[in-house]
Protein backbone atom coordinates (compact mmCIF):
# COMPACT_ATOMS: atom_id res chain seq x y z
CA UNK A 1 0.00 0.00 0.00
CA UNK A 2 1.34 3.44 -0.92
CA UNK A 3 2.02 5.92 1.84
CA UNK A 4 -0.11 9.05 1.55
CA UNK A 5 1.59 12.38 2.16
CA UNK A 6 -1.12 14.49 3.78
CA UNK A 7 0.68 17.79 3.22
CA UNK A 8 1.18 17.16 -0.50
CA UNK A 9 -2.43 16.04 -0.86
CA UNK A 10 -3.68 19.16 0.94
CA UNK A 11 -1.38 21.51 -0.98
CA UNK A 12 -2.60 20.10 -4.31
CA UNK A 13 -6.27 20.87 -3.67
CA UNK A 14 -8.04 23.89 -5.06
CA UNK A 15 -7.83 26.16 -8.05
CA UNK A 16 -5.13 28.58 -6.84
CA UNK A 17 -2.17 27.28 -8.82
CA UNK A 18 0.21 29.93 -7.47
CA UNK A 19 -0.58 28.85 -3.89
CA UNK A 20 -0.11 25.20 -4.83
CA UNK A 21 3.24 25.92 -6.47
CA UNK A 22 4.47 27.92 -3.46
CA UNK A 23 3.42 25.24 -0.97
CA UNK A 24 4.84 22.36 -2.98
CA UNK A 25 8.11 24.17 -3.80
CA UNK A 26 8.69 25.03 -0.16
CA UNK A 27 7.80 21.51 0.93
CA UNK A 28 10.26 20.08 -1.58
CA UNK A 29 12.94 22.33 -0.09
CA UNK A 30 11.98 21.08 3.40
CA UNK A 31 12.43 17.50 2.20
CA UNK A 32 15.70 18.26 0.38
CA UNK A 33 17.15 20.14 3.36
CA UNK A 34 16.13 17.40 5.79
CA UNK A 35 17.77 14.78 3.60
CA UNK A 36 21.11 16.60 3.83
CA UNK A 37 21.08 16.38 7.62
CA UNK A 38 21.51 20.15 7.93
CA UNK A 39 20.66 21.70 11.27
CA UNK A 40 17.13 23.03 11.70
CA UNK A 41 17.72 26.73 12.37
CA UNK A 42 15.75 29.96 12.35
CA UNK A 43 17.57 30.87 9.12
CA UNK A 44 16.25 27.69 7.50
CA UNK A 45 12.68 28.30 8.68
CA UNK A 46 12.95 31.94 7.52
CA UNK A 47 13.86 30.68 4.05
CA UNK A 48 10.92 28.28 4.03
CA UNK A 49 8.53 30.96 5.27
CA UNK A 50 9.63 33.23 2.44
CA UNK A 51 9.25 30.43 -0.10
CA UNK A 52 5.73 29.69 1.15
CA UNK A 53 4.79 33.32 0.63
CA UNK A 54 6.72 33.90 -2.61
CA UNK A 55 9.02 36.40 -0.89
CA UNK A 56 12.66 36.63 0.22
CA UNK A 57 13.50 34.93 3.54
CA UNK A 58 11.38 36.40 6.30
CA UNK A 59 12.80 38.46 9.14
CA UNK A 60 11.80 37.51 12.66
CA UNK A 61 8.73 39.52 13.58
CA UNK A 62 9.20 42.84 15.37
CA UNK A 63 5.91 42.97 17.28
CA UNK A 64 3.17 40.73 18.64
CA UNK A 65 1.62 38.23 16.24
CA UNK A 66 -2.06 37.42 15.99
CA UNK A 67 -3.95 34.42 14.65
CA UNK A 68 -7.58 33.41 14.24
CA UNK A 69 -8.73 36.93 13.37
CA UNK A 70 -7.01 38.38 16.42
CA UNK A 71 -8.39 35.92 18.98
CA UNK A 72 -4.92 34.51 19.67
CA UNK A 73 -1.99 36.75 20.54
CA UNK A 74 1.67 35.73 20.49
CA UNK A 75 3.71 38.16 22.55
CA UNK A 76 7.19 39.38 21.77
CA UNK A 77 9.88 39.69 24.41
CA UNK A 78 13.55 40.63 24.22
CA UNK A 79 14.55 36.95 24.12
CA UNK A 80 11.76 35.51 21.94
CA UNK A 81 13.93 35.12 18.85
CA UNK A 82 16.72 33.46 20.87
CA UNK A 83 14.21 31.13 22.58
CA UNK A 84 12.79 30.15 19.19
CA UNK A 85 16.28 29.32 17.87
CA UNK A 86 17.02 27.32 21.02
CA UNK A 87 13.80 25.34 20.72
CA UNK A 88 14.51 24.54 17.07
CA UNK A 89 17.94 23.21 18.00
CA UNK A 90 16.29 20.96 20.59
CA UNK A 91 13.97 19.57 17.91
CA UNK A 92 16.86 17.28 16.93
CA UNK A 93 16.78 15.53 20.31
CA UNK A 94 16.35 11.83 19.47
CA UNK A 95 13.84 11.24 22.27
CA UNK A 96 11.39 13.81 20.93
CA UNK A 97 9.68 13.21 17.59
CA UNK A 98 11.33 15.99 15.58
CA UNK A 99 8.41 16.65 13.24
CA UNK A 100 6.01 17.19 16.12
CA UNK A 101 8.50 19.32 18.00
CA UNK A 102 9.28 21.54 14.98
CA UNK A 103 5.56 21.95 14.25
CA UNK A 104 4.84 23.00 17.83
CA UNK A 105 7.83 25.37 18.00
CA UNK A 106 6.65 27.26 14.93
CA UNK A 107 3.01 27.25 16.06
CA UNK A 108 3.91 28.43 19.57
CA UNK A 109 6.32 31.22 18.62
CA UNK A 110 4.61 32.44 15.43
CA UNK A 111 8.05 33.79 14.46
CA UNK A 112 7.06 35.62 11.27
CA UNK A 113 4.48 38.24 10.36
CA UNK A 114 2.61 35.86 8.08
CA UNK A 115 2.69 32.26 6.87
CA UNK A 116 3.27 30.60 10.25
CA UNK A 117 0.53 27.98 9.90
CA UNK A 118 1.82 26.99 6.46
CA UNK A 119 5.36 26.85 7.82
CA UNK A 120 4.28 24.72 10.80
CA UNK A 121 2.50 22.30 8.48
CA UNK A 122 5.62 22.06 6.30
CA UNK A 123 7.84 21.43 9.32
CA UNK A 124 5.38 18.95 10.74
CA UNK A 125 5.73 16.67 7.77
CA UNK A 126 7.14 13.23 8.34
CA UNK A 127 10.37 14.18 6.54
CA UNK A 128 11.60 16.41 9.36
CA UNK A 129 11.98 13.37 11.59
CA UNK A 130 15.26 12.55 9.85
CA UNK A 131 17.02 15.62 11.23
CA UNK A 132 20.22 14.79 13.06
CA UNK A 133 19.29 11.25 13.86
CA UNK A 134 22.21 9.20 15.14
Amino acid sequence: MAVRDGFTAHASIGEDLQRQNLLLSAYEDVRRTAATGAALTSEVTARWNGMLRGLPPAAFRQGPAFAKNGRERYGLHADTEQRYASCLSQAATPTIPAAARAYLDVAFFHPYDDGNARLAASCGGDVVRVWRRP
